[in-house]
């Protein structure tokens, strides 16, 4: 019977004793970069929203450190995971907790299926971070997005008409939200390091849904193809 770990997942020695008990390494392919600091997933937690009994979507829960963050403080907690060879490592460590995981890609997930309100709060797989963010703007069913992503695709975001980075997300944003920049996060808060510097943003979506013809398409394979 799995039992909750007995110390958190801070430090990389921990990290690699847990991958290697479960005979795994990180996959690069898959944007494998765990977090680990802990001021930092408190911070991610608490900039997004979660609280008892908010509805929280987060992909790409990894070893399941922030998700037990998430979970902890009474948040109703949906984590897509596409890895399925973290079932046992979720399983370890999420033993105790009220966290429902779905199997499988995050681009086929149905987002307007989620709860009227639910909140993302996210550490995203760097590749897909801005097809992902385009779904959940789309969704109709998602209020807000508190996730980390590369300090590049914080910074298009924000962009405005005439800035480098201005493009259709931060277009898209811009009439039908808003995005903040909580704050910088250092590679070395990551296990494995990443080759970039994060930042978490956090978006808040008016909840109305674009036409299907603006822009020609947030309904398109080229929208949900992009890359940060």
């Amino acid at each position: 019977m799995n039992t909750p770990l007995p110390s958190p997942l801070y430090s990389p020695k921990t990290v690699r004793d847990l991958l290697a008990r479960h005979g795994l390494r990180p996959t690069k392919s898959l944007g494998q970069n765990f977090l680990i600091d802990g001021n930092i997933l408190r911070l991610i937690a608490e900039a997004g929203g979660a609280q008892p009994g908010v509805s929280v979507l987060e992909v790409g829960p990894g070893l399941g450190v922030l998700t037990r963050e998430l979970a902890e403080r009474g948040a109703h907690v949906t984590s897509l995971e596409k890895d399925e060879r973290l079932k046992d490592v979720l399983a370890e460590t999420l033993a105790g907790l009220d966290v429902k995981i779905v199997w499988g890609d995050a681009l086929n997930f149905d987002y307007a299926s989620l709860p009227q309100g639910t909140r993302v709060i996210a550490n995203l797989p760097y590749y897909i971070s801005t097809a992902l963010l385009t779904r959940f703007m789309t969704s109709g069913s998602i209020v807000s997005a508190t996730v980390l992503v590369q300090r590049e695709v914080a910074e298009r975001l924000g962009s405005r008409p005439g800035q480098d980075g201005y493009g259709y997300l931060s277009a898209l944003i811009a009439l039908h939200g808003s995005v903040k920049v909580v704050r910088d996060v250092p590679k070395g808060a990551f296990f494995p390091a990443p080759d970039v510097t994060s930042s978490i943003v956090r978006l808040e979506f008016s909840g109305e849904r674009p036409p299907k013809g603006w822009c020609g398409c947030w309904n398109s394979r080229s929208a949900i193809a992009a890359k940060p």
